[in-house]
């Protein structure tokens, strides 16, 4: 009897399910979708290209990193846009710039030499002193909402 009572001890103390611990491998991370997301930060060319590599290998090679491929491409693009603005923004201050010193130069070939101060203040008065060609023209112009003009 007491052989009987052990193996039923043994029997109750050994599993009835066997567990099973298997580790899914995940797809290697792309190189080139890192590559572009860091470089998006610093030459944004180079990351358009090695982010769109990237896409290309996750997606024939079943790779992990698409997201950072294209964070890589919406950053740079970002700052391509921001300086193409200021680009533009530049050339058109020059172009600005370019004019006024153009009219100036105009002026100083007719012999007219020009001072002129203009103050924002509450007063508004206008004031001209000017003479003929070839004799200096002091302007002093003082704007507000009222506005008086007085002259010469």
């Amino acid at each position: 009897m007491s052989e009987n009572y052990e193996q039923q001890s043994v029997q109750q103390v050994q599993p009835s399910q066997q567990v099973v611990i298997v580790q899914q491998t995940q797809p290697e991370m792309c190189g080139f979708c890192i590559a572009g997301f860091i470089t998006s930060f610093f030459v944004s060319i180079t990351s358009i290209i090695l982010s769109l590599v990237g896409i290309r290998k996750c997606k024939t090679e079943g790779l992990r990193g698409k997201g950072l491929a294209i964070a890589g491409i919406v950053i740079s693009s970002i700052r391509i846009a921001i300086v193409v603005i200021y680009l533009t923004l530049f050339l058109i201050a020059s172009m600005s710039y370019t004019s006024m010193a153009n009219q100036a130069q105009e002026i100083a070939q007719q012999g007219v030499n020009i001072s002129a101060t203009d103050v924002n203040n509450a007063t508004g008065s206008n004031t001209y002193t000017g003479g003929q060609q070839g004799v200096n023209i002091v302007a002093t112009e003082v704007h507000n909402a009222t506005g008086g003009t007085a002259g010469q």
